[in-house]
């Protein structure tokens, strides 16, 4: 069974209510998400090229924005935590 490719469209621009919309997200996400050696800011930066990910490849254009990118970087950062948390 063949899979489709998804198609190479041109990439979306960032306008300053998508900022504020990832902002947001990741103002009150980082913070449940730090864990050994990974500080605030590291898990901010983080997040952040996460939302830019999920914005240029996931986003539809259809879905709100604000759930959208919230629940990616929760995701992603959970996935994150489980692969670089040692004990």
């Amino acid at each position: 069974m063949k899979t489709k490719k998804k198609k190479a469209g041109r990439p979306r621009t960032l306008k300053p209510e998508h900022w504020e919309v990832i902002n947001r997200s990741v103002n009150a996400l980082a913070p449940k998400y730090t864990f050994g050696y990974f500080e605030l800011g590291d898990i901010k930066n983080e997040a952040t090229i996460i939302a830019l990910k999920g914005f240029q490849e996931g986003w539809d254009g259809k879905r709100d924005l604000g759930k959208f990118i919230y629940t990616h970087i929760k995701n992603r950062l959970m996935t994150f935590r489980r692969d670089k948390y040692h004990r």
